[in-house]
């Protein structure tokens, strides 16, 4: 099941997204999924989610709202073929594979003719919908094009059946460099993180080198798992794919420097296997850019559920929405939200069937922990700003900041910016 939204009005009209992820954000935010640059998107303006085969829409808390079919919703399902208007911004969305496509459904055209009699009307054509292109007719059969992919899709099967044929019978040499031909497989442990660097790079050489990517494997017990690293030499916005047993999650940002890339992620757990998951990162070279990359302070935190408790759930769900509401009163409210919906979604995780606050609280989880993630990454574009212009004592108060607005020691984001203040408030002590 795949998401299209076609971008119809606004600075990126006419071009066409696909989505295999379960979760797509839109706003003028760098992670957000679908980033618009026009004028009146918030940087989180709303999200497009898939709950048991439908398409949901959830708006954030926007200024200018989110209208569906020109109507202002705060969280409603969304039918394919529907048109979504944020401020300047239009876009039509179609969930392919789902059940209830309407123009799949078979229509009688033959009430638009003007028959004189039942035999007559019986005799007129009914015309399928997919017959038409627009507003003519078309000849029925297969679309050129479409006959065209076929036969360019056959040719490809054959090729590569002969080369698979011919590397069998020794006709073809493999390339003695297997760094540019299979993914190193490395076992991450949950709660635990591997600080060695992987990736590829022309002046050192990192613990697990490889230019193409990498592979890691672990299990997963019930709960929630939220993946994090450091990445850096991205140079483009779709050099590192993270793919999660073969489902395109996310593309790194592009990024110079470690800290500033940070990846933090909650993996979907309609995704997730107990054993033997595997979460690629697959790494494309451009021509144009250095064949250099590289992850590193990889950790796979898991949050395991406990015993249902509905009552508890809904106070902290209750609570972690206020909280939310007020998150630019106070620097603390941001992560204590997060966390609250967090745990509002565990204690509700093993009821059957799970409840739409449990569905809710996940995915307000998840949109809190992004916003924390994206502040993270500006508290230290802003130590490095303040080092460069006042020098090193400024960058420590700044980060001094970044580390007073996460609560949780255990936090990637924490212990990152702990790290940082330690080495760079150090040095500036001698």
């Amino acid at each position: 099941m795949a998401l299209v939204v076609n971008i119809i009005e606004g600075e990126r009209a006419g071009e066409q997204l696909r989505f295999d992820a379960l979760s797509v954000s839109v706003g003028r935010a760098d992670q957000c999924s679908i980033q618009l640059p026009d004028r009146g998107i918030s940087r989180h303006h709303c999200e497009l989610s898939i709950h048991n085969g439908e398409l949901w829409i959830q708006d954030q808390g926007t200024t200018n709202g989110t209208q569906l079919n020109g109507e202002t919703v705060h969280r409603a399902r969304v039918a394919n073929g529907s048109e979504i208007a944020l401020g300047p911004v239009r876009f039509r969305v179609l969930l392919e594979g789902a059940g209830d496509l309407n123009y799949k459904e078979l229509a009688d055209y033959r009430g638009l003719f003007n028959a004189t009699g039942a035999d007559v009307m019986s005799s007129l054509p009914i015309p399928h919908p997919s017959l038409r292109g627009g507003n003519r007719w078309v000849e029925p059969g297969v679309d050129p094009k479409l006959r065209m992919l076929r036969v360019v899709a056959a040719a490809m099967v054959i090729l590569f059946l002969g080369l698979f044929a011919a590397a069998q019978l020794g006709l073809v040499s493999e390339p003695e460099d297997g760094l540019n031909t299979s993914y190193p497989v490395l076992k991450l442990v949950p709660n635990q993180t591997f600080k060695g660097m992987i990736g590829y790079s022309e002046r050192s050489r990192p613990e697990v080198s490889s230019l193409k990517g990498v592979i890691l494997s672990f299990d997963h017990a019930p709960g929630f798992a939220v993946l994090t690293m450091d990445v850096a030499s991205i140079d483009t916005g779709r050099e590192l794919e993270l793919v999660l047993n073969g489902k395109s999650l996310l593309f790194a940002p592009k990024s110079k420097q470690w800290l500033i890339g940070g990846v933090s992620i909650l993996l979907p757990e309609a995704n997730l296997r107990a054993k033997g998951n595997q979460l690629e990162l697959r790494h494309r070279q451009d021509k144009e850019t250095s064949p250099s990359w590289g992850v590193r302070q990889i950790r796979l935190r898991h949050f395991p559920a406990p015993a249902a408790d509905l009552q508890t759930a809904r106070q902290h769900f209750d609570m972690a929405k206020a909280r939310f509401r007020s998150r630019r009163v106070h620097p603390h409210n941001l992560p204590a939200a997060a966390r609250l919906f967090r745990d509002a979604a565990l204690l509700t995780y093993s009821l059957e069937p799970r409840p739409g606050m449990f569905l809710e609280a996940r995915q307000r989880f998840a949109v809190a922990h992004q916003e924390l993630t994206g502040e993270f990454r500006r508290s230290f574009l802003d130590a490095q700003r303040a080092s460069q212009l006042e020098g090193r004592a400024a960058a420590c108060r700044a980060l001094d900041t970044a580390v007073r607005r996460f609560t949780d020691r255990d936090d990637w984001r924490y212990q990152r910016a702990t790290e940082a203040r330690r080495k760079v408030c150090s040095e500036g002590l001698r």
